[in-house]
């Protein structure tokens, strides 16, 4: 998931969307640098959210060429992976508790 996520640049787009600054400027220079800032911080998050929907749309159209059907909970699909992952994350924790007893 976390390669659709980098390829679509969602992980970017959080990453700018969370920033936040505030500042009470106290003189005329001090608002012109944080105007600035805040302009190329605004032109850094359009850039994402542009890049973002540009890749969603190519991952959409890729999606309808191969055919390629979303799975949604309560499909058979979702419930053998789902399964899978549980038996995987248990899997997981008895080798932990063996390399633990091990030790």
């Amino acid at each position: 998931m976390n390669s659709i996520n980098s390829l679509l640049g969602s992980e970017t787009l959080d990453q700018v969307m969370g920033l936040w600054s505030q500042a009470t400027p106290q003189d005329i220079t001090c608002y012109n640098i944080n105007m600035q800032g805040t302009r190329q911080a605004e032109t850094t998050c359009r850039h994402a959210l542009e890049n973002y929907e540009k890749n969603l749309h190519v991952v959409q159209e890729l999606e309808c060429k191969l055919e390629i059907s979303r799975w949604v909970p309560g499909d058979p699909e979702w419930e053998n992976v789902a399964c899978l992952v549980s038996n995987r994350k248990y899997q997981c924790a008895i080798d932990h508790l063996e390399s633990l007893v091990v030790s």
